[in-house]
């Protein structure tokens, strides 16, 4: 079956108007697939930009109230100091006015008694308030709490926590004339008497007294959350816009059925409502969607809040609006959009209509000059088939066909040049070669020279590694005995206090024994803390001497044991320096290794930092160690607050005896060791980076 021939214009014609149908069809295709993504961005965008401002309104609203319940909250106690120091500076001045007034018309005690029945019935902050009065040699004139201990000497009462109150008030009223007490003590009409309470006493020379009085923290603190509950619930937002607050227990304190535990209220569809957002408020805050439940008085339907939880007072406080309010805006931009994208959509297919059109036109043209050109280059290849005449370019009406028939009388010339350059590449061939069998001779040469060095090779590498071995050897053990130094410095801390604990104690034995008041049982107790004081430093002796037993096999061990033993032998050396140490333990587990090696690595990082702290003199230093497990391994990072590590020389502080301290007060082999210890002997990787604060040092078993 013969093929069917079509000419060349009809085919650049029909492949033109293809080409240009099929262009133009891919176009308008790929415009309605963008406008379509645009339709469907902008559309996203609009429900974002709907949304986002209202919720972000939300949040700042409940972040505004949080502020102030945690500034009412952070002017707790300064709060209470203002509130009694007024109170006693009253009673004080009423005092003074009632000695003023009566002196020479009555005694001493009649005057006492004035003052005293002056200042007892006086009851403040909801009658939990009260005054007390005591002489300086520890007898009690006034306690309207307890009217059944005036008359008696106090000096030997403690609260819960062993301080003797009244002795310490008494030298406060001596040294200072005034000032604060913290301790804890009774309440009124509740059994007990470990309640904390904050004293402004001042002290009153006419009678040799000092006058006071006191509140109890928890009190203080259950005003201010009233109050703060008082002024939630006068927030409004908008129409129907409030704040809300309750418990974690579920009551309500602001907003609806305030009052009410709403805990298992639930909504139209089932759903704790409540809970949900006493869940979320637990977990660090968010929005959150939900109906309405039925209250009385309360607008129903689809609503999102915002909530945030206040750990510290087991509060969740949020705020909300109403979906229906928001969709409404959405559905008429939505309508907005689509009527644009219908206009759009029929633009697109009338422009691809006349676009064809007019391809089609300019295809028949080109077609037409192209069968011109044919018949032209049909001819010239007639006379060339039957003579041998040249070829002659300029005879032809197209430049392509110029370029053919300059391209043709080329060819006879470019296939005698190439013959000839063929024969020269022969010729350096054979000169490639013979240049390298004389390198392969070389070569062979350098082979014998390079055997004769690897024959020796390995003597001078184990010489290398074995003098190697011995200078790590002699580093560790000096690394070993630097510590073993620091140890003992803070165990000398350590000793300071339990020492200065006794040099008291036995003050205090002497006092009681002048005062008549020593009996056996103060004298047993006497001993028995004496007893404790010296166990705890023998224990201390006990644990430096196990810190340094050498370890031979490996075992499974407690990471924050390990941790802590380092810790204890350090502290008092950070407690001297004023470094506060911070421990977040989030289960980091056990690892397998050498437990009092790993303590010493970290002993090793503690000190570093202690030492960078103290060196750069900053205001409040803190070293915080952070211990947990993440993918598998355990993590330690231990970091300060010292400024960080010069970029100049982070590369280079686990190299061995480098150090930026005094010769006199480091050896630099502290850090080099703790890189032995953990990567060497544990396996794991010890790294260090700067933070924003200071530097951190990173352990991952």
């Amino acid at each position: 079956m013969d093929r069917k021939v079509t000419t060349l214009p009809r085919t650049l014609l029909v492949n033109m108007v293809m080409i240009v149908t099929v262009a133009v069809g891919l176009f308008v295709l790929l415009s309605l697939y963008f406008e379509g993504s645009r339709f469907e961005q902008e559309r996203h965008e609009l429900d974002r930009n709907m949304l986002e401002p209202r919720k972000q309104e939300l949040k700042r609203q409940v972040d505004s109230a949080i502020e102030y319940l945690e500034y009412r909250r952070s002017r707790l106690e300064e709060q209470a100091q203002d509130d009694i120091r007024q109170r006693v500076e009253e009673a004080h001045a009423v005092a003074t006015h009632i000695v003023a007034r009566y002196r020479g018309e009555k005694s001493p005690e009649e005057l006492q008694d004035l003052v005293r029945e002056a200042l007892r019935p006086i009851r403040y902050a909801g009658g939990k308030g009260y005054y007390f009065a005591t002489g300086l040699d520890g007898t009690e004139q006034l306690f309207a709490d307890r009217p059944s201990l005036e008359g008696k000497n106090l000096l030997r009462m403690q609260d819960t926590e062993g301080r003797y109150v009244i002795r310490d008030m008494i030298r406060l009223a001596r040294t200072k004339g005034a000032g604060f007490y913290r301790y804890t003590w009774t309440k009124p009409d509740q059994p007990g008497k470990h309640f904390r309470k904050i004293s402004y006493l001042k002290k009153f020379a006419p009678f040799n007294w000092f006058i006071g009085t006191g509140l109890y923290l928890d009190d203080v603190e259950q005003q201010v959350k009233t109050d703060v509950a008082g002024y939630l619930e006068n927030i409004r937002l908008g129409k129907d816009g409030y704040i809300f607050a309750g418990q974690w227990d579920g009551y309500t304190i602001a907003g609806p059925a305030k009052g009410k535990n709403m805990l298992s209220t639930t909504d139209a569809e089932g759903n704790p409502v409540v809970e949900r957002l006493i869940q979320l408020a637990k977990s660090g805050g968010g929005y959150v969607t939900y109906r309405m439940p039925d209250l009385s008085g309360v607008r129903q339907g689809a609503k999102m809040s915002y909530v945030r939880g206040v750990k510290d007072w087991q509060w969740y406080v949020g705020a909300g609006i109403y979906v229906e309010d928001v969709e409404s805006s959405v559905r008429q931009a939505h309508h907005e959009m689509v009527t644009r994208m219908v206009k759009t959509v029929l633009l697109l297919v009338l422009i691809l209509a006349l676009f064809v059109a007019f391809a089609f036109r300019v295809a028949q043209r080109a077609a037409a000059r192209t069968q011109v050109a044919l018949d032209h280059f049909h001819r010239f290849f007639e006379q060339a088939a039957t003579g041998s005449a040249y070829l002659a370019p300029e005879s032809l009406p197209f430049e392509e066909l110029q370029s053919i028939a300059c391209s043709a009388n080329q060819m006879v010339e470019e296939r005698r040049r190439i013959e000839e350059e063929l024969h020269q590449q022969a010729v350096l061939l054979e000169q490639e070669v013979a240049e390298r069998q004389e390198a392969q001779e070389s070569l062979a040469g350098s082979k014998r020279e390079l055997e004769a060095i690897n024959a020796t090779l390995n003597e001078r590498i184990a010489a290398e590694v074995a003098e190697n071995i011995e200078k790590n050897r002699i580093m560790i053990h000096q690394g070993r005995l630097a510590a073993m130094g620091e140890m003992i410095s803070s165990i000398a801390h350590q000793w300071r206090q339990p020492l200065n604990n006794l040099g008291i104690m036995l003050q205090s034995i002497r006092f009681d024994h002048d005062l008549q008041e020593l009996d056996q049982e103060t004298l047993d107790q006497h001993v028995a803390t004496g007893m404790e004081m010296i166990m705890y430093m023998s224990k201390t002796i006990d644990d430096f001497r196990n810190f340094f037993m050498p370890e031979r096999e490996p075992q499974s061990f407690d990471l924050m044991g390990a941790v802590r033993s380092a810790v204890s032998l350090l502290k008092a050396s950070f407690d001297s320096c004023g470094v506060q140490i911070i421990i977040r333990d989030e289960a980091a587990g056990s690892v397998d290794g050498f437990p009092r090696e790993f303590a010493q690595a970290v002993l090793n990082i503690l000190n570093n930092a202690k030492d960078a702290c103290v060196q750069r003199q900053v205001a409040h230093p803190c070293v915080e160690i952070h211990a947990r497990r993440r993918d598998g391994h355990a993590l330690i990072t231990i970091s300060d607050n010292a400024g960080g590590i010069p970029a100049e020389i982070i590369d280079r502080i686990f190299d061995p005896y480098f150090t930026t301290k005094p010769k006199t007060q480091g050896t630099g082999l502290g850090l080099y060791m703790a890189k032995m210890i953990i990567e060497k002997n544990m396996g794991g990787q010890l790294t260090v980076s700067n933070t924003a604060t200071g530097a951190e040092f990173r352990i991952q078993l």
